[in-house]
């Protein structure tokens, strides 16, 4: 296809991309992004740029889109309407506002109840639906009355002002779109980078209710020699990073000498790893097989970033959570 075939097939001069309005091919391609963002796990920052305007604004402007195509002033209409630009960004985050949680409310019927996949999905299907919708309406209206993004007027303006325009004028322009980039820069630097103190990691144990919630309580604290018990450890992921983790389990006799707990015994019953995007949270469900018999004993959860020693203990672990346990010998 020559270079001149390929530019009459998108008309982005005259606001379409092939029969699709540019601003809701443009909406469609944020959605695209962001459940590619969601697939390929890649860093909160990203993810959230990308979901930000699908939960607060492409909802609502498919909404407005597919309620009002023509331009701001149309004589063939009976009553013209006359809504601004600017008129349809703020209409399109307020019904954002209002048609999400109806999404929200949908979706709690659904046998699974909320879940991420099933909200990403209905809400996809929505903006996807009314992007549809709105173009096909814009097509039933005349080219001279159909509302489109006017992208070529809005470039050439631009353009005309640094070539044609004073030397104030210019420079006034150069430093609003110098401003404008270096904003948006620093909006994305502040989300990428925490500031010093917030990075952190949450390490803790969970149990699973019949509801399928995770609660830190109900652990397993009665266990028999040999035995198997299952526990549930999980990550919250706050470095700003994706970080590898390891997790070592052990089962610690443990005595107060001089004011101080010290460890007199300690086996090591389960060691994994764990990589985990920035922001994300990780759950793993294992068993623990106590061979140590005695009451008192701690089941401790070491957490270390990249590497684990060979022996794991509390003073080397980034992290550490424990449960306190009686183990029954077999026999008994």
């Amino acid at each position: 296809m020559s270079d001149e075939n390929r530019m009459q097939s998108l008309h982005v001069k005259d606001g379409t991309v092939g029969s699709v309005p540019l601003d809701i091919a443009a909406g469609w391609g944020i959605l695209a992004g962001a459940h590619i963002a969601g697939f390929l796990s890649l860093g909160a920052p990203v993810r959230l740029i990308l979901a930000a305007p699908v939960v607060f604004f492409l909802p609502g402007y498919v909404t407005v889109s597919a309620a009002f195509p023509h331009r701001a002033t149309a004589p063939e209409l009976r009553y013209p309407t006359r809504i601004s630009i600017g008129e349809r960004f703020a209409l399109s985050v307020g019904l954002s506002l209002v048609v999400v949680p109806l999404l929200g409310l949908l979706v709690a019927l659904f046998p699974g109840g909320i879940t991420e996949p099933v909200v990403a999905g209905l809400l996809g299907a929505y903006i996807v639906g009314g992007g549809v919708v709105a173009s096909v309406r814009r097509l039933h209206v005349s080219a001279e009355h159909r509302f489109r993004v006017p992208v070529g007027r809005w470039v050439g303006r631009l353009v005309g002002s640094l070539r044609h325009g004073s030397l104030g004028e210019r420079a006034v322009t150069l430093v609003l779109c110098l401003s404008i980039v270096s904003t948006v820069a620093a909006a994305g630097f502040v989300l990428a980078v925490p500031a010093d103190g917030e990075s952190f990691t949450d390490f803790h144990i969970v149990t699973e209710t019949d509801d399928g919630d995770l609660v830190a309580d109900g652990y397993p604290t009665n266990l028999t020699e040999g035995q198997p018990a299952t526990y549930t450890a999980g990550i919250e992921n706050h470095e700003g990073i994706a970080t590898d983790y390891v997790v070592v389990v052990t089962l610690d006799r443990v005595t107060e000498i001089e004011g101080a707990q010290r460890t007199v015994e300690s086996n090591e019953l389960a060691r994994f790893d764990a990589t985990v995007a920035a922001g994300d949270r990780w759950t793993r469900s294992h068993t623990v097989t106590p061979e140590m018999t005695g009451e008192g004993l701690r089941l401790t959860y070491h957490l270390y970033v990249d590497t684990a020693p060979e022996t794991a203990d509390r003073d080397s672990a980034y992290r550490t959570v424990h449960v306190w346990v009686d183990v029954a010998p077999a026999d008994a």
